[in-house]
């Protein structure tokens, strides 16, 4: 008999990535598909190898590394803000803390915390508490195994089948049902790109716009800064203060977004 194996988060993103590279389609010899086959070995290594600039060591080093550092601090912040808070606060922190495993300990220090803590500031204090008591049950191979769930979720938005790009998945998870309530349209969130004023690309010759180009770029949900809506005074300025022309067809970023989110019909 074989044994059983179980497919882990890591292990479903490393199947996802060698699916979304093409490697097993020998037909794609062309282009960008060419490229990577050249790159393949280098690309599997990354993939699969336990090198320290590979992709779990690197995922796995940095994780731990800025959870140390969150923990330390957020640790140093409820410790000083118990202390600050009375000698019943300060006790029933460090016994919580001598026993991170004890959720009574947990619960006490909280009502404790509660009881001495100012109205303004109790919900806030609470919360940041919630957090890190929370984050302390867990082991850093536990949030590394969600973190790949989340990178997989978020990959599977953009690619499927082959094709990158927004598909029927991505659709329904962008939709926000309760602004399609309030608003009575199809409302939905979208990703863009805003170019800076250094990119030449939907850029104007004088006041003139090339509505092609800006519609591929569009299409493409790239926008540019310089397409800018106009102040309380009318003026466009860019993030230099310099002033710009109008829109391309007088439709500033905003507007496109807004019209690309549902919000707006399109003029």
């Amino acid at each position: 008999m074989h044994p059983m194996t179980t497919e882990t988060p890591f292990s479903q993103f490393q199947q996802f990535l060698r699916e979304m590279f093409q490697f097993d389609h020998n037909e794609l010899d062309f282009g960008l598909f060419k490229v990577l086959r050249l790159k393949r070995s280098y690309i599997e290594q990354f993939i699969s190898g336990d090198c320290e600039r590979d992709l779990r060591c690197i995922v796995s080093r940095e994780l731990q590394a800025i959870r140390s550092a969150d923990d330390a601090d957020e640790r140093q912040w409820l410790a000083n803000r118990c202390e600050l808070l009375g000698i019943r606060t300060k006790t029933a922190w460090e016994a919580a803390v001598a026993d991170m495993q004890n959720p009574n300990l947990h619960e006490s220090l909280r009502q404790v915390v509660s009881g001495a803590e100012m109205d303004e500031t109790r919900t806030t204090t609470l919360e940041r508490l919630d957090r890190w008591l929370q984050a302390q049950q867990h082991s850093t191979g536990h949030l590394e195994a969600q973190l790949y769930n989340y990178l997989l979720n978020f990959f599977e938005l953009y690619y499927q089948n082959g094709d990158f790009g927004y598909n029927s998945r991505a659709a329904s998870a962008f939709k926000v049902p309760k602004l399609t309530s309030q608003t009575k349209k199809a409302f939905k969130v979208d990703s863009f790109i805003l170019l800076r004023k250094s990119s030449p690309l939907g850029t104007a010759n004088g006041e003139l716009y090339d509505l092609n180009d800006v519609k591929r770029l569009e299409d493409q949900h790239i926008l540019h800064l310089n397409w800018a809506p106009a102040d309380d005074k009318q003026r466009r300025v860019d993030e230099d203060g310099d002033t710009l022309p109008h829109p391309p067809d007088g439709r500033c970023y905003m507007e496109r977004m807004l019209t690309c989110a549902g919000l707006l019909t399109a003029r």
